[in-house]
């Protein structure tokens, strides 16, 4: 008992000595901000002594005294200081001296911007849309490919492939390349495997959901050195023994379980099967893979337990030929470099192939970097080019404000011109006058910076609907403006500011004193100002240009992929998705489903048909092949008679619209037990036979013969430019095994409004059973705009900005020519007093622009057509040098200049002389 008390004595007394002991931190910042002396250590000690003897009461007390005696020494010595300035007195030196200096400029600034309110809003107004587009994209960049990996040491981790027989250079690989990529090589310390899968989560009460689960070796969170939120992470004993436990993303625990930490332990069931939540990962990991959305983690040896994919095959961790691992990760050893790891996987594929030759084929690694996120492999190129490209038309746009802003600055610096006289004559220096103007650009560029995050807020939510190369909704991408991205647009305002506020202030000093107090107009036409204002405004006009023609070329792109002729009509055509493994339905369950699924939806008044199939056109994933003989055919030697297949039921081709050149449509006979029979498409009628191949056999795997009763014609599958594949139709009905993997039910509108068949199609899926989640629901036109993505996105963006970099132009040739014309007036009076016809005075005002303007529609359609080959991946059925589109934009870009020149010098052509010599 004594212990316990003397315990809690000393807890107590600890306690006492902790409040009554001044905070560290803000101490030091007391000491910092007064002066050294006597004052500090006065001011110091007697608060040491108000803590102690319990005049402050809590350490609390204390850190706001503190702090009210710093800000009352310091805005005393601001209003000191602010006085100082207002009685004229001389800026000192040190410390003091710059800081009153600078709250001089600032001063100056703020009075000389408020004098001008229009000029300032429309300088703040261009500088916010440079910026915010710029910080936007530049956000965009930053998460897809700068990055690094929320790991440890990502600069330390590769990302293995096993390279295709196809000749893709990344494919996923099978368990025994796994282990022998990780037990056999010494560069590697330790590997790990991952691969996706779909799941229905289900609990009771509540409804189920899709959810995207990742089957990972043990040794993945390890791996990346990743530390829990909750709980515990995978373990090597998990994936060894498949136990039956789950880590949940801290994303998808929050959403589903309001971050309920009572979660752990407990039990949700995975396709039926039940899991133990053990931990929840890291807040924002999802996985090393760009777009991953990973919503749970579970062992890989226990993901087979889904039943969904081929992890589920009891042969699949002893098969080297079936590969299915969608990604692989290592780590390097100590002291081992990329190109050491790259050299021995070479060295140990060719050794596997000499091991195993029929099983792996002409197979081989590719070994990345993977210090950053790893991008889809299916659109590697495309994603880097894609965004870059995003980034060079975004800083043209800034570049094309600066130069505009840099514009007005030249005309406001000669109107100031007699100010600025002044001011030398007094015997400011050169270098004050040019800090000064220097100060108002920062200003400018800081508040242009401040409504440019606005900007770049609502320019991606805007994005948030679009897509990148690889279908990586930008909206996965959770960009948010953190201080990165805060720093970048300060660091970027700066380097503005200083861009566009540089050469104006250099140029408003290079004047003669007398001259401009004067107000002699020749001391506008002296120095370089006038080139330099016309050098800028062909750089406007030609990056307009730029703009212009990129944009009509993704237009262009846009109108011609959406009227492509698919070998069906579109309109009309609703698309629902989705799996029946996920409920732990059998095939003959499944087919029950499939059948009644689509006669009810036949029955509806405003379905003209319906069909089920495991896959439709310009379909996301669904892709099967397989290798097939064809009898009476010989293959070339290396030839594969490789095709692709999906299973649909009867009504597919009528619900599609897609003829039929020869033969029958499928039919409810063609059941299970009947003669296996096929449909093929036009393109492999036409490889294989030279006569009609109507009752000829294919051999299918596996040794079954199949009739070919049908041709279909050929269509687009993968994308609008694919080229005609070997396509092979099966009915769904023979084989009742694959109606448990993903299908899509298909339904057209009798009135070709698909969008309001998809409720109806879902209350069809809820009648059937309430706790099947659909995978995705669209019409047949979202997904070809979906096919087109990236050109979308890039004709949004093109043709935003274009159409303000053409108000810029606009803005920019008719302010240089109003310039021109209020400077001249005195001379334009003479002319006009002289004789002088009208029309000449207009030729004259006109001559001053057109040549700038032509210049810059020279060099701009030269940098067009130099550019145009980073373009030709993203623009379909169209040249990205297309005569039309570079000749309607130069046309319109010089019109629109013409006739912005055109307005303020046919004023000048009204001036009265006699009035303007007169007030002169």
């Amino acid at each position: 008992m004594f212990e316990v008390f003397k315990s809690a004595v000393g807890r107590w007394k600890r306690r006492e000595s902790r409040r009554k002991s001044p905070p560290m931190w803000t101490e030091r910042l007391l000491r910092w901000s007064l002066p050294a002396g006597t004052l500090r250590e006065s001011v110091v000690g007697d608060l040491r002594e108000e803590l102690l003897l319990g005049g402050l009461r809590s350490r609390m007390a204390y850190r706001r005294e503190a702090l009210s005696i710093s800000f009352r020494y310091w805005g005393a010595r601001l209003r000191k200081s602010l006085a100082r300035g207002a009685r004229g007195g001389r800026p000192q030196r040190g410390r003091g001296g710059s800081m009153n200096r600078l709250l001089l400029d600032l001063r100056h600034a703020l009075r000389a911007l408020g004098k001008r309110p229009g000029f300032s809003l429309v300088a703040i107004a261009l500088l916010a849309l440079g910026l915010g587009a710029t910080t936007a994209i530049f956000s965009v960049v930053d998460k897809a490919l700068l990055r690094p990996l929320p790991v440890q040491q990502p600069d330390q981790l590769i990302k293995v492939y096993t390279t295709c027989r196809r000749g893709f250079l990344r494919c996923s690989s099978s368990y025994p390349d796994f282990l022998d990529y990780r037990d056999r090589t010494r560069s590697i310390a330790d590997m790990s495997g991952y691969s996706w899968l779909p799941a229905s989560v289900g609990e009771e009460g509540r409804q189920a959901a899709l959810a995207t689960v990742m089957a990972a070796t043990g040794n993945y969170f390890e791996l990346l050195g990743l530390r829990p939120a909750y709980g515990r992470l995978l373990q090597p004993r998990d994936h060894e023994e498949a136990l039956t436990v789950a880590v949940l993303s801290y994303d998808f625990w929050r959403g589903r379980y309001g971050g309920d930490e009572s979660v752990i332990g407990r039990d949700i069931r995975l396709n039926g099967t039940p899991f133990s939540v053990v931990g929840v990962a890291p807040p924002g990991f999802r996985g090393i893979d760009l777009g991953s959305d990973t919503d749970i983690f579970l062992p890989m040896r226990s993901a087979a337990r889904l039943g969904v994919g081929a992890i589920s095959q009891p042969d699949i961790w002893e098969t080297r030929g079936a590969r299915w691992i969608s990604g692989l990760v290592g780590r390097l050893a100590p002291g081992s470099s990329l190109p050491e790891a790259r050299q021995e996987l070479l060295a140990l594929s060719e050794a596997l192939r000499q091991e195993d030759p029929e099983a792996r084929g002409p197979r081989s690694v590719t070994v990345d970097d993977s210090s950053g996120y790893a991008l889809p492999s299916s659109a590697r190129e495309d994603l880097s080019s894609f965004v870059l490209l995003l980034l060079a038309v975004v800083a043209m746009t800034l570049l094309l404000a600066c130069a505009s802003l840099a514009n007005l600055l030249l005309a406001r610096a000669s109107s100031r011109r007699r100010e600025t006289g002044l001011r030398l004559c007094l015997g400011a220096g050169r270098g004050r006058i040019i800090r000064q103007l220097l100060t108002e650009s920062l200003l400018l560029s800081l508040a242009g910076a401040l409504a440019g995050l606005l900007v770049a807020v609502a320019l991606l939510r805007a994005l948030g609907g679009y897509q990148l190369p690889g279908n990586i909704p930008i909206s996965d991408l959770a960009i948010e403006l953190d201080w990165q991205l805060f720093a970048f647009a300060a660091a970027l305002a700066l380097l503005t500011g200083l861009l566009f506020g540089l050469i104006p202030a250099l140029q408003s000093v290079r004047l003669n004193p007398v001259d401009a107090i004067r107000g002699d107009g020749r001391c506008l036409e002296a120095g370089a100002s006038p080139l330099l204002r016309k050098a800028l405004l062909s750089l406007q006009v030609g990056m307009c240009l730029v703009l212009m023609i990129g944009a009509g070329i993704f237009l262009g792109t846009v109108y011609r992929g959406l009227g492509v002729e698919l070998g069906f009509p579109s309109r009309g055509l609703a698309l629902s998705r989705f799996n029946l493994t996920l409920l732990d339905y059998q095939p003959q369950q499944a087919m029950d489903f499939v059948g009644r699924l689509q006669a009810g939806v036949e029955g509806l008044p405003q379905v003209e048909s319906a069909a089920v199939a495991t896959r439709v056109p310009l379909q996301v994933g669904g892709a099967r092949g397989t290798f097939v003989e064809v009898p009476g055919y010989t293959p070339a030697p290396d030839e594969e008679l490789r095709v692709e297949y999906l299973f649909v039921t009867p009504g597919y081709f009528q619900t599609l619209g897609l003829p039929l050149l020869e033969g029958r449509s499928f039919s409810n006979a063609d059941r299970e037990g009947a003669p296996q029979v096929v449909i093929i498409n036009q393109s492999m009628a036409k490889r294989y036979w030279e006569a009609s191949p109507l009752g000829r056999n294919l051999i299918l795997p596996g040794g079954e013969s199949a009739e070919v009763v049908g041709v279909a014609r050929s269509t687009t599958w993968r994308g609008l430019e694919d080229q005609p594949v070997n396509f092979v139709y099966l009915p769904l009905l023979q084989s009742p095994s694959f109606s448990t993997s993903f299908l899509t039910l298909m339904a057209r509108a009798r009135d070709g409004d698909a969008q309001a068949l998809l409720p109806l199609l879902r209350q069809q899926f809820r009648g059937l059973d309430p706790q099947l989640a659909l995978s995705s629901e669209q019409t047949m036109q979202e997904q070809m705009r979906a096919v087109l993505m990236p050109q979308r996105m890039g004709a949004f963006l093109l043709s935003a900005l274009g159409s303000i970099s053409v108000l810029l132009a606009l803005v920019g040739v008719y302010g240089i020519v109003s310039f021109i014309v209020s400077q001249r007036r005195r001379d334009i009076g003479v002319h006009l007093a002289l004789g002088a016809s009208r029309g000449r005075i207009l030729r004259m005002m006109m001559s001053t622009v057109l040549p700038p303007v032509g210049l810059g529609l020279a060099a701009g359609l030269a940098a067009a057509l130099a550019l145009g080959g980073s373009l030709e991946s993203f623009v379909f059925r169209m040249s990205p040098y297309d005569p039309a589109t570079l000749a309607a934009c130069l046309a319109g870009l010089a019109l629109v200049a013409a006739l912005s020149a055109w307005w303020p010098a046919r004023r000048a052509t009204r001036l009265d002389p006699m009035r303007v010599l007169s007030a002169d």
